[in-house]
């Protein structure tokens, strides 16, 4: 896993299929499946 680490957080690389079908689908199941982090302020999903 690429993790960027720094003190405030960490900063985790989505592979670019995974990105796409966040922005177009509005769906991160993909992106997120088998990994150890949630998006929990759904970014790229809900847009305000």
């Amino acid at each position: 896993m690429n993790l960027i680490q720094t003190p405030r957080l960490d900063l985790h690389h989505i592979a670019a299929a995974d990105l796409i079908e966040l922005f177009e689908k509005r769906d991160d199941s993909q992106a997120l499946s088998g990994k150890t982090f949630t998006n929990p302020l759904r970014v790229l999903i809900d847009f305000q």
